[in-house]
């Protein structure tokens, strides 16, 4: 690859010495006296080095460092000033310079300078890459056999289904209340966005857009790691495992469902006091009371296998 060298500078002496200096040694040079357009063309092109001179009228040549620090990372940027001091060589450094030279410089000092420069840009580089790779390493690479939900079913059936069938009873009771309310909540919001929908755009829309706000309450439940029943059903697969007995299963489910039911009754009760039924003069609560009625008349039989259908995507939802 050719190498590549810009020069920023608004003297043209140094321009001319310089551009002398690095073509003999093979350098592709480009040179200006803005550093504005120095900033813009090593925007556009990637230059293997970019010296840049530090007082100049249009820009200090400091801002124009930390600019190539962003637009041209890849590039080693040396500045060379004739008003040298330590403060401004380190300050140099911070901005993202490699390295800094004082004026006037020899042929060699600055050749050397500038070899330097990108020795040590490339051991930064090499040293950045090596610090990526290590932390690619610490995640295993995943087999072919490592399929998504295999790994899931398996975690499941040996870690949280034994934990949740190992947790004290007070941490379930108020998981579960939280739970309770976050499933009130998603229907809540469901029945607040569809209850005053317009019956022309069909039953199908309308169920869409109910389903799609009333999983806000699973998210809930999941994200702030409350303990729906529901969901706990999952722990069966602790029991086919031999992990936890049935004894300690059905006694957690009882915890978790009976505080699923105080946090959902705690909600229809906020629900009501704070008076958020009247909306659409009253049509909002007419509405969960009309849901709420369908519910309680269903027949026993397709109550069942509605239920089994629920269940199934809320676990597959877990």
């Amino acid at each position: 690859m050719a190498k590549t060298i810009l020069i920023i500078d608004d003297d043209n002496a140094v321009l001319a010495s310089c551009q002398r200096i690095f073509a003999e040694e093979g350098f592709e040079v480009t040179t200006t006296t803005n550093p504005l357009e120095g900033i813009e063309m090593a925007a556009r092109k990637s230059y293997t080095v970019i010296l840049c001179d530090w007082q100049m009228p249009e820009l200090d040549g400091m801002d124009v460092v930390a600019k190539l620090e962003t637009d041209a990372p890849e590039s080693a940027v040396v500045m060379i000033s004739g008003y040298p001091s330590i403060d401004r060589a380190t300050e140099a450094m911070k901005r993202g310079a490699m390295d800094f030279l004082p004026k006037p410089f020899t042929p060699e000092e600055i050749s050397a300078t500038v070899q330097k420069a990108v020795s040590n840009k490339l051991t930064q580089e090499k040293k950045a890459l090596g610090r990526f790779e290590k932390m690619l390493d610490k995640f295993p690479t995943p087999s072919l056999d490592d399929k998504g939900p295999k790994i899931i079913a398996e975690t499941v059936a040996r870690t949280v289904g034994v934990a949740k069938a190992t947790s004290p009873w007070m941490s379930l009771f108020v998981l579960g209340i939280m739970a309770g309310a976050y499933i009130g909540f998603g229907g809540l919001f469901s029945a607040s966005v569809t209850f005053d929908m317009n019956p022309a755009l069909g039953i199908g829309l309308k169920k869409l857009i109910t389903g799609a706000a009333f999983s806000i309450g699973l998210m809930l439940v999941v994200i702030a790691g409350a303990e729906l029943f529901t969901g706990n059903t999952l722990m069966v697969s602790s029991v086919v495992t031999g992990r936890v007995t049935w004894q300690s299963v059905l006694a957690k489910w009882g915890i978790v469902y009976s505080a699923n039911f105080v946090g959902s009754i705690l909600l229809a009760l906020l629900f009501y006091f704070s008076g958020l039924w009247k909306a659409g003069g009253g049509a909002l609560g007419a509405v969960a009371v009309k849901t709420a009625y369908a519910k309680v008349h269903l027949d026993l039989g397709e109550a069942f296998v509605r239920a089994i259908g629920c269940n199934w995507m809320v676990c597959l939802a877990v």
